[in-house]
């Protein structure tokens, strides 16, 4: 049995896309942790401030990380790359990925987030490839400006929501 094998948690892939989904919302309510944090006094720091000591909670971190890294950027880019006129580099995954682009959106946030919470380069190269995947769809002169809009309205919906991506 490999080392990998021995830590990999007992869920399926939708389950897990769906936990880091969730717990990335939950994680970035920006509203949310500013209110409880004026009524409590406390001061928000940046996730980037924290590491996780040796223990259950960074053991489950390592398993978050590994499985984010597992996963197929170009799988997660293939409806984006469609949708914007380019041919997709490999077939999307189906199953939970079957209903379109939205799934590499999430897995973005998950790994924003992660490389916030752990500094990891591997993670960090991750999330700069798909963004200049994104770019790249986003520039198609002809259905570029279709994306763009709907990012567009993404942003507008969002805006002050907390749930964008860390920039840094």
């Amino acid at each position: 049995m490999r080392q990998a094998d021995s830590v990999r948690p007992t869920m399926d892939r939708r389950k897990a896309i769906s936990t880091l989904a969730a717990a990335a919302l939950l994680l970035s309510t920006e509203s949310a942790r500013a209110g409880a944090a004026e009524e409590s006094g406390a001061e928000l720091f940046p996730l980037s401030a924290v590491r996780l000591l040796e223990g259950p909670f960074q053991q489950a971190q390592e398993v978050d990380r590994k499985y984010l890294l597992q996963l197929d950027a170009d799988r997660l880019m293939a409806y984006l790359r469609e949708n914007a006129g380019l041919k997709p580099v490999k077939t999307h995954y189906g199953g939970w990925d079957n209903e379109g682009a939205s799934t590499v959106g999430h897995y973005l946030s998950a790994c924003s987030h992660m490389w916030a919470a752990t500094g990891d380069v591997q993670i960090k190269q991750r999330i700069d490839y798909l963004v200049a995947q994104m770019a790249s769809a986003l520039a198609h002169p002809e259905y570029g400006p279709i994306l763009r809009n709907l990012v567009r309205d993404l942003d507008e919906e969002t805006a002050g929501s907390g749930t964008d991506a860390p920039t840094t």
